[in-house]
């Protein structure tokens, strides 16, 4: 799959106010310990 059109949205400056993006969703996989540590 390539770029959808909210990821060449997101790459123009100025588009989004904060700079944000979707690039790295949830990211759960490297985070998944801390997800985990929420339920103790």
């Amino acid at each position: 799959m390539g770029l959808s059109v909210w990821d060449l949205f997101c790459r123009e400056p100025g588009r989004i106010a904060d700079g944000s993006s979707g690039a790295v969703a949830c990211d759960y996989y490297y985070r998944f310990k801390d997800d985990v540590a929420l339920k103790s």
